[in-house]
């Protein structure tokens, strides 16, 4: 099993697969990750949004990396 990596810790992170997009807010800050294939990232203990069109919405506060995916954890 590969390392996991904090990258960030804050009040929000943001997945949304019509986007293709994660956006980490902290306070007045924030930035984003853009080109996010669904493939690539995975929620723990997260909110989640499935819409009808199939696209998603991961909502949680802290992104860690494997090197191969992002994680997003509640």
């Amino acid at each position: 099993m590969t390392e996991r990596i904090l990258v960030f810790k804050g009040d929000k992170v943001v997945y949304d697969s019509y986007y293709g997009k994660i956006l980490c807010i902290s306070g007045d800050d924030c930035f984003l990750i853009e080109d996010v294939l669904p493939v690539e990232i995975m929620g723990v203990n997260t909110v989640r949004t499935i819409y009808n069109t199939g696209d998603f919405v991961i909502r949680g506060k802290e992104l860690w990396s494997d090197g191969e995916k992002w994680i997003i954890k509640g």
